[in-house]
């Protein structure tokens, strides 16, 4: 998987491919973000239990339980393009002595017969922002689902047609340009910048750019 492999090491993130047919992970990246104390072979060996060992034990009822939500709503047929779409969650993870925020975020790579999922992708970064048991689905079809594991129901949250111009002043601002030079970059007018802002803002519900670049990022405009 050396595509994988580069990719793990230039985006400082963990990789890995679970097999739901064999109920196993089949591979991991070499590259790990945490310092892990354990080969890539063992880990594929140990897989979940590993994992879970390092995972706050009054976290594991709540990690056991979104990771099957996750897997019945991409298996339900709410979602149309299954290999489209993708869940993050968040939970804990200590070693070391240390404890982290992770965000594990996967999406379907092949599915059955039967539309289910086969083989998945999991990728496993520091998570910057939120709190365990988080949980949303995002979909290539006009919305988003946020799961709330304690009533345990799905929430459906339509997300805003950002235009092309738009997503462009969107990812610029994220990147700290400022209003003028998005404009210089973009070869438009301050005022068309001024004008696409607050079309974005107005869109996502938010006040001000950078609350709706954060809010972008939440829904998945945002990458």
């Amino acid at each position: 998987m050396p595509f994988i492999e580069a990719f793990a090491r230039v985006s400082n993130h963990t990789f890995y491919i679970y097999d739901y047919l064999q109920c196993n992970i089949i591979y991991v990246s070499e590259h790990q973000i945490l310092p892990l104390k354990i080969s890539r072979t063992d880990f594929i060996r140990q897989g979940y239990k590993y994992l879970f060992s390092h995972i706050p034990p009054d976290e594991h009822k709540m990690l056991i339980k979104i990771a099957k939500a996750s897997d019945d709503i991409i298996d339900s047929g709410q979602i149309k393009n299954k290999l489209n779409c993708r869940i993050t969650f968040k939970t804990h993870f200590t070693c070391n002595g240390s404890t982290w925020l992770i965000d594990i975020t996967k999406t379907p790579v092949l599915l059955n017969e039967k539309g289910q999922m086969w083989l998945a992708l999991f990728r496993v970064s520091i998570a910057t922002s939120g709190k365990p048991g988080e949980l949303f689905c995002y979909t290539d079809e006009g919305f988003m689902l946020s799961y709330d594991y304690k009533t345990e129901i799905w929430t459906v949250i339509n997300i805003p047609h950002i235009t092309k111009s738009e997503s462009e002043v969107l990812k610029l601002s994220a990147q700290g340009y400022s209003r003028s030079n998005i404009a210089k970059l973009t070869g438009r007018s301050e005022q068309t910048i001024k004008s696409h802002i607050h079309n974005i803002c107005k869109k996502l519900s938010r006040h001000t750019i950078d609350e709706a670049c954060n809010a972008a990022l939440e829904l998945g405009i945002l990458q």
